[in-house]
């Protein structure tokens, strides 16, 4: 799939350009800014583990000129990703697309990949100089293969009627338990978070490292409590979470790690 992430182009930059002859915009950039810009401040796109690159928009004001303008990145992951160090303009070429190479034999699911890309030093004016690209990896899920049956330590809530779904990638098999504490709590919870696990060929299983909302509401001055998944083992059909629950507006004085059973169908 080619990801092409294209935004309209920024107010502030259009009104400048239609304002001002092209010759006399080209004088003025060549020299410091010179009105290059991203179209967004956040890129967000889904990948599959097929896509072999995505497209990111890049605009300036002036096209008088062939211009080539440095890139920097803080990507580590640079054995899946192929970031160019510049993006270069010819002479009449308002827009540009950047290509990022992904090398879907590298890349894994889980987490989402997340990198700043930063334009050298006045290449914007009035414009994005650097931004947020954030790459997740579609899980090709089998829906609703029935329900789990989930035991929380924390405030000692139970269900035996959370969906999951699963997943079989590289060998591995991957599950996940819809909107969790909805489930467990109806009587308070939003729609909270998806619990999400992998296990291997050998039964060991790994947790993607990332906080979530459970979708209860501490209160209206600390919001709502999240979910990190820490670790996990699975004996049979059941996987024994240990988790840690936080209030991110407090921070370390509300913090505590619980028990989480799952048994799937």
């Amino acid at each position: 799939m080619k990801n092409i992430i294209k935004l309209s182009l920024l107010t502030t930059i259009l009104v400048f350009a239609t304002s001002c002859n092209v010759d006399q915009v080209g004088e003025k950039f060549i020299d410091g800014n010179r009105g290059v810009s991203f179209d967004n401040a956040k890129y967000t796109t889904t990948v599959t583990t097929s896509t072999k690159e995505i497209n990111v928009h890049v605009t300036r004001v002036s096209a008088v000129l062939e211009e080539t303008v440095g890139l920097t990145h803080n990507c580590t992951n640079l054995d899946i990703f192929s970031i160019p160090q510049t993006i270069t303009f010819a002479e009449g070429e308002y827009e540009k697309n950047l290509k990022i190479a992904i090398d879907t034999a590298k890349i894994e699911l889980g987490p989402d990949y997340i990198f700043n890309l930063k334009m050298e030093e006045k290449a914007s004016l009035g414009g994005i100089n650097e931004t947020e690209i954030t790459i997740s990896v579609q899980i090709p899920w089998i829906e609703n293969i029935g329900y789990s049956k989930v035991t929380s330590q924390f405030e000692g809530k139970y269900s035996d009627s959370v969906p999951t779904d699963s997943a079989i990638v590289k060998d591995n098999v991957y599950y996940r338990l819809k909107d969790c504490y909805y489930h467990v709590a109806p009587e308070w919870a939003d729609a909270g978070y998806d619990i999400i696990f992998i296990v291997s060929q050998s039964g060991n299983v790994t947790v993607p490292s990332v906080e979530q909302n459970i979708g209860e509401l501490y209160d209206d001055e600390y919001g709502y409590i999240y979910f990190r998944p820490l670790s996990a083992t699975k004996v049979g059909r059941t996987v024994t979470f240990t988790a840690r629950f936080t209030l991110p507006k407090v921070g370390l004085a509300f913090t505590n790690i619980f028990t989480e059973v799952v048994k799937l169908p």
